[in-house]
C-alpha cells in the first residue's frame, strides 16, 4: 500500500490546505484552520453530490484528491472526473470563503490553484520506508498496490523517489478496480505470476489491505502507526485478522522472513 502506509497523506494534505488558505489570512484575516475546514467540508458534501460520487469510493478517489488531481487516464470515470473538477473545485472553496463572509471569485479561483501547486510539493515518504524497501527488493519481488486517481499516485511515487523499488504498480484509477475487492490483487498476482499462498499484502487499512488481501488468500500484515490509525480489530473474522501487525516499516523484514518460514 501506498497512502498512510509508505507516504504520508493525511497530514501532508492538511498542511497544504492550511498553507493555501494562509492566502486569505493575508488578505482577509482569516484563520487558515477554520478555513481548512470550512474548505473540506463543504468539499466533501459537494463530492457526495455528483453521480460519480460511488464509484470513486469504490476506486478510494477521495473529495480532497478531486481538489488537485488532473484525472488522467481513459476509464470513463476518469473523463467524467476531469471534466468535473475545475467548476467543484472553485465552487468548494467559494462556499468555504462566503461561510467566513467573502465573496470573492478571483481568490476563490487563487485558492484552488495553491492548494494544486501544495499538495504538490508534499510527497513525503515516511522516515521508514526507503531503507526498509532497499533491503526487501533484495529478497523479494515488490508490488505496490494503492487506491486513487492514477496521475497523483505515480507522482507520489516519482517524487517520493519510491518507484524504483517495484517491479509492479497497479492503481484502482488505472484498473477500474480498487481494494479491497479481491480482484485487485487477484490481478497483482497474475501479473507478478505468483500463488496467492506466496504473497503478502503489507498496509496501513485494515478493511481495504488486511480483510481485502486476506479474501484473495494472501497473508497479511497491518502497519499500524498509532498516531495515524484507529481501527480496531473487533468484529473482524478470525480468518480476515491479519498475519501479523507492526507499528514501523523497520518491523517488516523480520516479520516476512517468519511469515515466508511458516510457507
Amino acid at each position: 500500500d501506498l497512502d498512510e502506509t509508505l507516504i504520508l497523506e493525511e497530514a501532508s494534505v492538511n498542511e497544504a490546505f492550511l498553507a493555501a488558505c494562509r492566502i486569505a489570512e493575508e488578505r482577509y484575516g482569516l484563520r487558515p484552520k477554520a478555513l481548512t475546514q470550512a474548505v473540506r467540508k463543504h468539499a466533501k458534501r459537494l463530492w457526495r453530490s455528483y453521480p460519480t460520487y460511488e464509484e470513486c469510493m469504490a476506486l478510494g478517489i477521495s473529495s480532497w484528491e478531486g481538489l488537485h488531481a488532473r484525472f488522467e487516464g481513459d476509464l470513463p470515470l476518469l473523463k467524467a472526473l476531469r471534466s468535473i473538477a475545475p467548476g467543484y473545485r472553485l465552487e468548494a472553496w467559494t462556499r468555504a470563503l462566503a461561510e467566513h463572509g467573502v465573496h470573492d471569485h478571483t481568490l476563490a479561483q487563487e485558492l484552488a490553484e495553491a492548494f494544486i501547486r501544495e499538495r504538490s510539493a508534499r510527497y513525503t515518504p515516511f522516515p521508514d520506508a526507503k531503507p526498509v524497501l532497499q533491503e526487501l527488493k533484495e529478497r523479494y519481488s515488490l508490488a505496490l498496490v494503492t487506491n486513487g486517481p492514477p496521475d497523483l499516485q505515480r507522482e507520489k511515487l516519482r517524487a517520493s523517489g519510491l518507484e524504483p523499488f517495484f517491479t509492479l504498480v497497479v492503481i484502482s484509477g488505472e484498473l477500474g478496480i480498487g481494494k479491497p475487492d479481491p480482484k485487485i490483487f487477484e490481478h497483482t498476482l497474475e501479473e507478478l505470476k505468483v500463488q496467492a499462498h506466496e504473497a503478502v499484502m503489507v498496509g496501513n487499512s485494515l478493511e481495504r489491505d488486511v480483510v481485502g488481501g486476506k479474501r484473495a488468500g494472501l497473508k497479511a500484515v497491518w502497519v499500524r502507526r498509532s498516531s495515524l490509525e484507529d481501527e480496531n480489530l473487533k468484529g473482524i473474522h478470525p480468518a480476515l485478522m491479519p498475519d501479523a501487525t507492526i507499528s514501523t516499516l523497520s518491523e517488516l523484514p523480520r516479520v516476512l522472513a517468519e511469515l515466508c518460514g511458516k510457507a
